[in-house]
């Protein structure tokens, strides 16, 4: 008896550990390699929540960019629309509205600049076997600017390109 309890939960764990390297990764974790040549770290989680659909959180480390003497930091979200034929999300092509704020302080002074980027990318991304993950997108995003140490508290908007490289782990 004991024998065939052992041999069915050996069985059990067998078929779940099969089952379980046949579904696609719902996590993934990336970083932007590019963006540390300009002294900029950005770390992005990503979740599978339906069959076309994820969500990502954003995170920006700007590290003193030493001509400009400026540091700061920055969150985001997306919801990615994913429409790949015969693929799930996240792998494949998507759409995706952005969000992000941030603040960037001048390390010389106390003038800070509080923004806020709101913008679509369209993408690509590829899920290895091994987990690998390749991110291509670009888009385009408006960004305003608040600085407190402009006369009377003075906004600056500005649009330009969001591109970007990421790679990173899917599990």
């Amino acid at each position: 008896m004991k024998k065939a309890l052992l041999l069915f939960f050996a069985l059990l764990l067998t078929t779940s550990i099969v089952n379980a390297q046949d579904e696609q990764p719902k996590n993934l974790v990336k970083v932007n390699p590019l963006g540390a040549l300009l002294s900029v770290y950005n770390l992005t989680y990503e979740r599978q929540i339906g069959e076309t659909a994820s969500s990502v959180l954003l995170s920006g480390e700007y590290l003193n960019w030493s001509t400009l003497g400026i540091t700061g930091t920055s969150v985001g979200i997306e919801y990615r629309f994913h429409f790949s034929k015969n693929r799930t999300s996240p792998a494949g092509m998507y759409l995706s509205p952005v969000l992000s704020v941030g603040s960037l302080t001048e390390t010389s002074s106390d003038n800070s600049v509080a923004f806020t980027r709101i913008g679509a990318v369209f993408g690509h991304q590829w899920i290895y076997d091994s987990g690998f993950v390749l991110d291509l997108y670009g888009g385009y995003g408006s960004y305003s600017f608040d600085e407190s140490s402009f006369d009377e508290g003075t906004s600056i908007s500005a649009t330009g390109p969001i591109l970007g490289i990421a790679l990173g782990y899917a599990f």
